[in-house]
């Protein structure tokens, strides 16, 4: 039996954003291509931000594929776990 962890630690800066895309989106947004993350919370505004990492395969059954961004947090301000808009840069 494995000992089970005491604590998860939780990074928060920088958050990881995911982002489930349409399958019609697929060519068009690449490793590096900028965003613009809106977080659902009062007085945080947008930030432009990048994709780290697309996923090669998409999802038959939703037809979608999952995008990872990256958006600083130093201060802390934005926590995680939050629901965002994104628009990505055409």
């Amino acid at each position: 039996m494995e000992p089970k962890p005491i604590i998860k630690i939780a990074q928060i800066d920088p958050l990881r954003v995911a982002v489930i895309a349409p399958a019609s989106r697929f060519n068009s947004i690449k490793q590096g291509t900028q965003a613009t993350v809106t977080p659902e919370l009062k007085d945080v505004g947008a930030m432009n931000v990048h994709v780290i990492q697309v996923d090669a395969v998409i999802n038959a059954a939703s037809n979608t594929f999952r995008v990872r961004l990256e958006m600083p947090n130093p201060h802390g301000e934005i926590p995680p776990g939050l629901r965002c808009k994104i628009a990505f840069s055409k």
